[in-house]
């Protein structure tokens, strides 16, 4: 399965299952700009989601395979 974009809003909606506190908020879009730091995500132009880079895919497809985890099942 490929993710083909994602949001902050959407990972929100699906990590958190409690109230949502700002705190919160402002941990996961620390997270994101860290990933777009290291290269792992990109900014679509001009909207509010994401993509994984090539090179993304290859590192999170590396962590699914060492923890033989499956993505989003």
């Amino acid at each position: 399965m490929i993710i083909n974009d994602f949001s902050n809003k959407l990972i929100r909606e699906k990590y958190f299952k409690k109230e949502i506190t700002k705190k919160d908020i402002n941990k996961l879009t620390q997270l994101l700009s860290k990933l777009r730091a290291h290269g792992i995500i990109k900014k679509v132009a001009k909207k509010n989601k994401y993509y994984l880079t090539t090179n993304g895919r290859k590192i999170i497809n590396s962590i699914l395979i060492y923890t033989r985890k499956n993505l989003l099942t």
